[in-house]
């Protein structure tokens, strides 16, 4: 076994830390957190889990949050 304890992780996945790796609303509001995060990280790459028992209905959400951060990053801040 590799991880003995979850403790380690608990105290570094603070609040704080949460708020940029689970991001809960709709699709607008995740959209523009999204948006928010790549402006501040600028990242090569963005992945998502959808947590959803619909998934047709995760994707549909996943892909308007889509369109919605890429609306963001186009508009000159």
């Amino acid at each position: 076994m590799l991880f003995r304890s979850a403790e380690p992780a608990r105290r570094l996945l603070t609040d704080e830390v949460l708020q940029d790796v689970l991001l809960i609303g709709s699709p607008a509001e995740v959209g523009m957190a999204l948006g928010d995060l790549v402006t501040v990280h600028g990242p090569s790459s963005i992945g998502l889990a959808l947590l959803q028992e619909d998934l047709a209905a995760g994707i549909e959400a996943a892909a308007e949050a889509f369109v919605v951060m890429h609306a963001s990053l186009a508009v000159p801040s």
